[in-house]
């Protein structure tokens, strides 16, 4: 009996040191941006997402949020024309 623990043992120790906690999820908020500016979101999307889930994540960084989104919004104004006058509000006088 004590033969057969002493294998089983054997066996189940490189499962063991095989073994990784999940690693922690780190947000990239510059790309986060860049793909939010690029679906034509608001720059305030993000901040009232995070006002209706209860709470801002502590890795969230609003200025690599910012520089992502700038250059996402770039590119969706490039291709919806979203500065073309047709296109913007008019207010009636």
């Amino acid at each position: 009996m004590k033969s057969l623990i002493a294998v089983f043992t054997f066996l189940a120790l490189p499962g063991c040191s095989s073994w990784v906690a999940n690693p922690v999820h780190v947000t990239d908020w510059y790309k986060v941006g860049v793909q939010e500016g690029k679906a034509g979101y608001t720059l305030s999307w993000r901040q009232n997402y995070h006002k209706v889930r209860g709470k801002t994540p502590e890795s969230f960084n609003l200025d690599q949020y910012k520089l992502g989104f700038k250059e996402g919004r770039e590119t969706y104004c490039s291709v919806s024309l979203c500065n073309h006058p047709h296109n913007s509000i008019v207010e009636n006088d």
